[in-house]
């Protein structure tokens, strides 16, 4: 028997392991989301029709 009570080997994470890793996937999730918005924002601003639009919308 192990030293922590349990025998043999166990190769699952605990609950709070798997907690950590869905929010730091979540988090890389989010920014990598944010950043390819605001780089398709930003190529967007490039195109004619897209800067015309903005400006029909009052938000150039």
């Amino acid at each position: 028997m192990a030293k922590n009570g349990k025998q043999g080997r166990h190769y699952f994470m605990e609950t709070a392991d798997i907690s950590y890793v869905i929010r730091c996937v979540t988090t890389i999730a989010v920014l990598l989301s944010v950043a390819g918005a605001v780089f398709t924002y930003n190529i967007l601003l490039e195109l004619p029709f897209f800067t015309n639009l903005l400006t029909l919308a009052g938000l150039n």
